[in-house]
């Protein structure tokens, strides 16, 4: 009699995870996203631009008696991206009110998907290195990119584990560099 409470072996796990991606892939795969680059960016800028503009007096500190600081370089900044981005949204506007076509471009979902998951596994790795440090957060990061790839030879996994420890070793210890 088979015992229905078997653990599961790495290799049927890895079955389980090509299976839920491919799944996932073909989803997506011939999905598009149109995008309008024109409006898109300039109500991106335009956002921007306002929130430097209400971050500048609480993340840039200076004295009464200047009348050109700190302040002034990056509010002119801000001040020139939201007037750029308004002189485009009007353009645009003008456009649609003429019934002329706005130029777009298609993006296709599953490279956009893929893009995304690689950022958040940046974006892990950025938090987890001051939790961690340098090399676990390097392991780690590693480590996702290869599952990520679908890499079954375990000695990569083994070698970019050696490596992100060695690295991390050697400008800890040898070249007398700070990590976190």
């Amino acid at each position: 009699m088979k015992n229905t409470c078997e653990k599961p072996t790495l290799t049927a796990l890895s079955f389980k995870y090509d299976a839920f991606i491919d799944q996932c892939a073909g989803i997506l795969e011939n999905r598009t996203l149109k995008l309008y680059p024109g409006p898109t960016g300039s109500v991106l800028f335009a956002t921007l631009g306002i929130l430097i503009l209400v971050l500048i007096p609480s993340q840039i500190k200076v004295r009464a008696d200047q009348t050109i600081n700190a302040r002034t370089f990056p509010a002119i900044l801000a001040w020139i991206m939201l007037v750029c981005s308004a002189f485009n949204m009007i353009n645009d506007g003008i456009r649609v009110i003429r019934r002329q076509k706005l130029p777009f471009i298609e993006m296709n979902l599953l490279n956009e998907v893929k893009a995304m998951i690689i950022l958040l596994f940046l974006v892990i790795y950025a938090l987890l290195m001051p939790l961690a440090g340098f090399s676990i957060a390097s392991v780690v990061f590693a480590l996702l990119m290869l599952l990520y790839f679908r890499v079954k030879e375990w000695k990569y996994y083994l070698l970019v584990t050696v490596l992100a420890l060695g690295i991390g070793f050697l400008f800890k210890n040898v070249l007398n560099v700070r990590l976190p």
